[in-house]
């Protein structure tokens, strides 16, 4: 399934989630890199979002029942990454937060307002 985003802006806030021991670990473990600190947010239709929840997640534990992230397999522009939705998310429907162990901005050379192409594996 291939879909077409547009590069948006974050919050600033994943950086510090990324970051920490407790999660970094989990992430070297089950996903097999270290990230790059911080996330690419990508406006989807809705409906991606929801397609992509559909598929297998990794799941990050969280330092309390209610925390934690999962994460799915995606590809975009070409570069596998993988898809994050933490338990609590301050984005809404349509933003969906890309972890990649790159700068993905730098890595395929992208700016706010640039179209991404995402897919999901079937």
């Amino acid at each position: 399934m291939i879909f077409v985003g547009v590069v948006v802006k974050g919050l600033g806030k994943a950086a510090g989630f990324t970051e920490l021991a407790f999660y970094k670990r989990q992430f070297v473990k089950k996903l097999g890199f270290e990230p790059f600190p911080g996330t690419l947010n990508l406006r989807v239709e809705p409906k991606v979002k929801r397609k992509i929840k559909k598929r297998k997640a990794i799941q990050i534990s969280g330092r309390s029942s209610k925390g934690g992230a999962k994460c799915f397999a995606i590809e975009l522009n070409g570069l596998r990454c993988f898809a994050i939705i933490p338990t609590k998310s301050t984005h809404g429907k349509n933003v969906v937060e890309i972890l990649s162990r790159y700068n993905l901005r730098k890595k395929l050379r992208l700016r706010n307002g640039c179209p991404a192409r995402l897919i999901i594996p079937t």
